[in-house]
């Protein structure tokens, strides 16, 4: 995966989502340009200037990568599990309390 603008500023954030899908992130060096970056290279693969998207990568500089950690993925599935049981318990109470805030008014 590749990040670098927004949240992908935040190197807490980039490494706790490397931890939650366990996947290795790197972020690019030039993350205000990433949209515009982007668009360039859809550019380049669709007048077949670059072959795919696949060769895309040796335009784009990396400035760090995130390797994911099996320890804080396993206390995230825990966290997140107890989530879900405390969701399920109030899914109900957080309806009822809530319905007239949230009834479309015609």
């Amino acid at each position: 995966m590749l990040f670098r603008s927004g949240g992908t500023l935040n190197d807490t954030w980039m490494q706790t989502i490397a931890d939650i899908t366990q996947r290795k992130i790197s972020s690019t060096s030039q993350p205000k340009n990433a949209g515009a970056l982007g668009a360039a290279m859809c550019a380049l693969v669709g007048s077949e200037t670059v072959k795919n998207f696949s060769d895309i990568h040796q335009y784009i500089r990396i400035a760090k990568t995130y390797i994911p950690s099996v320890e804080n993925n396993k206390i995230y599935n825990q966290l997140f599990y107890s989530y879900q049981q405390i969701y399920h318990q109030l899914k109900n109470t957080y309806h009822q309390i809530n319905k007239e805030r949230f009834e479309i008014q015609l």
